[in-house]
């Protein structure tokens, strides 16, 4: 009985550790794309990677539909700049925050995906506030 329980508990603590393991590989290899680096009383900050979009017009698109957002307060406008910061009122979870930002990025590529190159110019020569004044 001795013998039965202890293999049971080792094979326990053995899917566990290996469990553990597995769950942590899986996180170290993707790429986290916003990621709460301060909380205050009031507010969280929260820093996003923007190198993670794959181009100007996945930026500008996403960056468009940032500034629609009730819930977040935009700190930077480059969208040139490697990261870019975000601010929300601790009354939205962090959870509901990065559902937020992650949807804008799954549009934003879904977008630049299935738009063709004549949308894509169109829509930018429209709507991006960013590169405008800048030479291209």
């Amino acid at each position: 009985m001795f013998k039965l329980r202890s293999f049971l508990g080792l094979t326990f603590v053995l899917f566990f550790v290996t469990g553990i393991f597995a769950s942590e590989q899986q996180n170290k290899g993707e790429e986290k794309f916003c990621t709460c680096v301060k909380t205050t009383q009031k507010r969280n900050l929260y820093e996003l990677d923007l190198s993670l979009l794959n181009s100007k017009f996945e930026r500008v698109y996403f960056l468009n539909q940032l500034f629609k957002t009730h819930e977040l307060v935009i700190m930077d406008s480059d969208p040139e700049s490697a990261t870019f910061s975000i601010g929300s009122s601790v009354k939205y979870p962090q959870e509901h925050v990065q559902l937020i930002v992650s949807g804008l990025k799954n549009e934003a590529q879904k977008k630049a995906s299935t738009w063709n190159k004549s949308q894509i110019d169109s829509w930018m020569k429209e709507c991006d506030k960013y590169y405008s004044n800048k030479k291209q």
